[in-house]
């Protein structure tokens, strides 16, 4: 199976407003979640993210489907990074691969 089917098996959320992600560790801005899933995200960003690194990110989720906004810490794996068309960013596409029980429960009533 190539990626792109991969990364498409749960329903991505676009994300309007944009959430920002934080670096949990360093406390850097990585980029803007472009849309998430219950399996990945996607990132925007003004840098490429390395590829196949693992990162610990932070998100702050806001309040949705009648869900209160909530802080989300998750471990990501970089799976691919595209230049953005028309811009001077970055598309990286991400696979969660931690992240605590109720951080999950969170995440899944937060999407709907």
């Amino acid at each position: 199976m190539n990626e792109n089917n991969e990364s498409r098996r749960a329903k991505r959320v676009p994300v309007k407003p944009p959430i920002a992600a934080e670096n949990a560790i360093s406390g850097e801005k990585l980029g803007l979640v472009g849309n998430i899933s219950s399996s990945g995200l996607m990132l925007i960003c003004p840098r490429a993210l390395r590829d196949n690194a693992i990162y610990q990110i932070r998100l702050s989720m806001p309040e949705n489907n009648g869900i209160q906004a909530f802080t989300l810490d998750i471990g990501i794996h970089e799976q691919w990074t595209q230049p953005a068309p028309d811009s001077n960013n970055y598309w990286s596409g991400t696979r969660i691969i931690d992240i605590s029980p109720k951080a999950e429960t969170q995440l899944l009533e937060w999407l709907g």
